[in-house]
């Protein structure tokens, strides 16, 4: 996809790979190819995480529940997470991960019996609240800058310290040029000033089949999500096009520009958000499990109504 529009060089980084093989492409790479599956159904999962922690390798599972990720030589003693909301979460050192997934296909998660929330329970005495960032010009805008499944940013919701029901959450979505477009939308809480643990309890999937300009609005009273303080919001891209596996393994090892073919950026899907400059800090990753890093003054285009 097109990068960042009408924002200096300067914050192009943001939502991108971070580019950890490019800098060395004759680095030893390992192509795995798997599937995750619940442990008690054998249903395959869909839009599960798998990453290595805090780096910039990662990806998501696709609807069956498949993934395919390059991971170089340089990170086998790394940390590699897979996790999905509602599942535990697995850890393996790397080189074992990948031995694992060689010998075996499939990995299995294990169903999270946790201890029933508390239940929203809405009083007509409740006030409304909208917060955010309410930018809906169409003229400065900011998009992914691949579909790197895992790609994610999060801004941070101010909020008075109190039970806090979440009602809903609007999207300024300015072009959009795909068919289908579905995110995953995830509630964090704050943690040395970054999204921290996880709030909400089940997937909010966000789907979209309307092209060009829309407001996309989500009901997140459904999902029950209560906060009592300060929390972040942020979209993740969890669905891309169909990525064959000598371009996915291109992609990873940097030769998706003088080495690949030629493919005019104009042909490709494209999607943006209307964004505002100055405006509060966003936060973004890579890809699932990255480290999340920052960008000052960059606003995009979300708001949160609250309840209290």
């Amino acid at each position: 996809m097109k990068a960042l529009h009408f924002i200096s060089t300067a914050l192009v980084i943001m939502f991108s790979s971070l580019g950890l093989l490019a800098s060395n492409t004759s680095e030893m790479a390992a192509l795995i190819q798997g599937r995750v599956i619940e442990k008690v159904t054998d249903a395959p999962l869909a839009y599960v995480n798998i990453g290595v922690v805090d780096k910039g390798v990662g990806t998501v599972t696709n609807s069956k529940g498949e993934f395919t990720l390059v991971i170089p030589s340089s990170l086998n003693e790394q940390t590699i997470r897979v996790s999905m909301v509602g599942y535990k979460t697995l850890e393996y050192k790397v080189s074992d991960f990948v031995a694992k997934i060689n010998n075996d296909y499939n990995i299995f998660l294990e169903p999270d019996v946790t201890v029933i929330q508390e239940i929203a329970i809405v009083d007509s005495k409740m006030r409304s609240y909208t917060k955010g960032n309410r930018s809906k010009t169409q003229n400065f805008t900011v998009g992914f800058e691949s579909d790197t499944l895992g790609n994610e940013f999060a801004t941070k919701i101010k909020i008075r310290k109190r039970r806090t029901i979440l009602k809903d959450v609007r999207l300024s979505i300015v072009e959009n040029t795909f068919d289908t477009l579905r995110f995953r939308l995830n509630i964090y809480a704050v943690k040395n000033g970054k999204p921290g643990a996880l709030l909400n309890k089940e997937n909010i999937i966000l789907e979209t089949v309307k092209k060009d300009s829309e407001i996309l609005i989500v009901d997140l009273l459904p999902y029950n999500v209560i906060v009592s303080r300060n929390f972040f919001v942020s979209l993740e891209w969890i669905e891309n096009a169909i990525l064959d596996v000598e371009e996915i393994e291109k992609e990873a090892m940097g030769l998706d520009d003088e080495n690949a073919e030629d493919v005019e950026d104009d042909d490709k899907p494209d999607v943006s958000f209307s964004a505002q400059f100055p405006a509060r800090t966003v936060y973004y990753r890579s890809t699932s499990h990255a480290r999340w890093r920052s960008i000052n003054g960059l606003g995009i285009g979300i708001e949160v109504t609250y309840l209290q």
